[in-house]
């Protein structure tokens, strides 16, 4: 009898060992779409409020139902009906652009060598156009690494109390 009480209550901690260790998670999501984004605590985070109107960047201290406390250069706690913009950072599009940085001045001494060693003009158009393509596509890219999503109709902040694994 007391065998199956242990194994009772083991099965009652597994299956409810997912709400023992539930920590509060900031949820970006789309209305009407399965487009999420999620922010837990001690990740950066960087927000714009409506009232007054300030820009906050930092990590993400803590979160409760309606509002949040980042820390950057200080400590500030914002409610969550006064954020007006999330902004998220995509940083393969970062690493995308640097990428293309690199491969455009090794492209660039690598002709430049070249005509070093032919005896020819260092500087020439050659030189200059590929890598030039090279670094106005990095530019884009840069562009991009930051998008800014507005809180409002498309766009809703929620405090979810559930776990949230990375791989979601």
């Amino acid at each position: 009898m007391k065998g199956r009480r242990i194994d009772l209550l083991i099965l009652v901690l597994l299956l409810n060992g997912g709400s023992l260790f539930a920590q509060k998670t900031l949820v970006l999501e789309k209305i009407s779409s399965n487009r999420h984004f999620f922010f837990r605590v001690e990740d950066p985070l960087k927000v714009r409020l409506q009232k007054p109107d300030t820009l906050l960047s930092g990590t993400l201290w803590s979160l409760t139902d309606t509002s949040i406390d980042i820390v950057g250069l200080r400590h500030y706690t914002a409610q969550l009906q006064d954020i007006r913009f999330v902004y998220r950072k995509f940083p393969h599009v970062k690493k995308i652009g640097i990428n293309l940085l690199i491969v455009g001045f090794i492209y660039a001494g690598v002709v430049s060598f070249n005509h070093l060693i032919n005896n020819e003009q260092v500087i020439t158009p050659d030189v200059w156009i590929v890598p030039a393509g090279f670094v106005a596509v990095s530019g884009i890219s840069f562009s991009f690494y930051k998008k800014r999503y507005k809180i409002g109709l498309r766009w809703k902040l929620k405090v979810l109390d559930v776990p949230v694994w990375a791989g979601e």
